[in-house]
């Protein structure tokens, strides 16, 4: 059903879908309502009740289950797939929307744990749902700073073995290490991932990681700095061992030439002591005399 031509390029498929349109570039409306306000957008895919309802100048989208993209507008190269997915964007370009916040809990995408990958970045997700890497390089950056000593708050953190009350895949509970989020949050709150609710939901490992780098270096550092005292000590040591050993050379050469005078002495008084006894008396030297 078509409530107007939609031009020889386009394929509408129910009550009202593209009934806006003034393109006669590839557009394709499956549902009631499907892309009904659109009017110069191209290359657009709707499908399903109200699917992108609102666009009226958004490129290269495609809107896959009732509702989805319906508030889109202007907003280009979108891909939601789920009832109402990516429903509440006005906007917003380039975007990749699976499944509606709140309906979705879980996600299982086999063909990844299976295949090895190198020179990567770790995916992450925000309280939002969105997933993306943290993008390091300078140019990405502002008011850079060192850390200093904001990463001693570390060690009041406090490591814990646990279980999750709800079993894995296995149904079993394995045991796990980490850390408490409402802990870290009295200790380090900008290390806390907060949930929609606004209560602490997980932690930021890989900002730990970089705190405990920077304890690292500044625990380096000062054992670095203790290795230059003790060598600086150690050639300190050896230097006074030096003088000792020269002082107990010298005091020896003294300790010989007090022996060698002992003995000049002692051969001395001997000679002394043999003129003495050989020298005649002044009584026989006068009966000698005439």
């Amino acid at each position: 059903m078509r409530f107007k031509p939609v031009g020889e390029r386009n394929v509408a498929v129910g009550p009202g879908p593209l009934y806006s349109t003034a393109s006669d570039q590839p557009n394709n409306a499956f549902g009631a309502t499907a892309l009904v306000s659109n009017g110069v957008g191209n290359f657009n895919n709707a499908f399903g009740h109200f699917a992108l309802k609102a666009n009226t100048t958004g490129l290269r989208n495609v809107g896959l289950g009732a509702g989805a993209l319906k508030h889109n507008t202007t907003g280009s190269d979108n891909i939601a797939l789920g009832n109402h997915a990516g429903s509440l964007p006005v906007s917003g370009v380039n975007t990749i929307r699976l499944g509606r916040q709140g309906a979705q809990l879980k996600t299982f995408i086999v063909g990844i744990r299976s295949v090895t990958v190198s020179g990567g970045a770790a995916v992450m997700g925000n309280s939002l749902g969105q997933l993306g890497v943290q993008r390091l390089s300078r140019r990405f950056k502002k008011d850079i700073a060192p850390i200093g000593a904001a990463s001693a708050a570390l060690l009041k953190l406090r490591p814990v073995a646990f279980r999750y009350e709800q079993a894995d895949g296995r149904g079993q509970h394995p045991m796990q290490h980490s850390l408490i989020a409402e802990e870290v949050a009295r200790v380090m709150p900008d290390l806390v991932v907060y949930g929609q609710d606004g209560k602490p939901a997980t932690v930021a490992y890989q900002t730990l990681s970089r705190l405990l780098l920077n304890e690292f270096q500044i625990e380096h550092a000062r054992h670095a700095n203790d290795h230059d005292k003790l060598a600086a000590l150690a050639a300190q040591t050896r230097a006074q061992a030096v003088q000792l050993t020269s002082v107990h050379e010298s005091a020896a050469r003294r300790e010989q030439q007090l022996i060698s005078m002992q003995r000049d002495l002692a051969q001395l008084r001997q000679l002394t002591q043999q003129l003495v006894a050989t020298r005649p008396s002044s009584a026989s030297v006068a009966i000698r005399q005439p």
